[in-house]
């Protein structure tokens, strides 16, 4: 995949540039394109997909296992023993509202994001 990104960006006569130690650019990018994926923790140490409600869990192979960040997205599902969550990055909740403003609407007071139903109401 790095092959073809690299081929598509060299095509549009864009420059290719690491962001280092800052990976903020990067996660928001995921963000943006992941935002369906988007899991939050819960009290109990689950993840909960913020536009379904399903349960999802670290899988036992990622460095964020241990990290447990407040929110995460994620391209892959595996079920096993338990729905586990692979290919995933970090998130800054805050960013869900701000990237995908049509699909998620900030819950007043409450620490959870809810998808925009229809007309805006949650």
């Amino acid at each position: 995949i790095q092959g073809q990104l690299l081929r598509h960006l060299q095509q549009l006569g864009l420059g290719v540039q690491s962001c280092g130690d800052d990976t903020m650019a990067l996660r928001r990018a995921l963000t943006a394109g992941l935002f369906p994926h988007a899991a939050r923790r819960h009290p109990d140490g689950t993840y909960k997909v913020i536009a379904t409600g399903q349960q999802v869990f670290i899988h036992p192979s990622s460095v964020l296992i241990k990290r447990k960040p407040e929110c995460i997205v994620f391209s892959e599902l595996v079920r096993t023993t338990k729905q586990y969550a692979r290919v995933l990055s970090s998130i800054e909740p805050r960013w869900l509202p701000e990237l995908c403003p049509a699909f998620f609407a900030a819950k007043a007071g409450a620490p959870d994001m809810a998808p925009v139903v229809g007309d805006g109401s949650v």
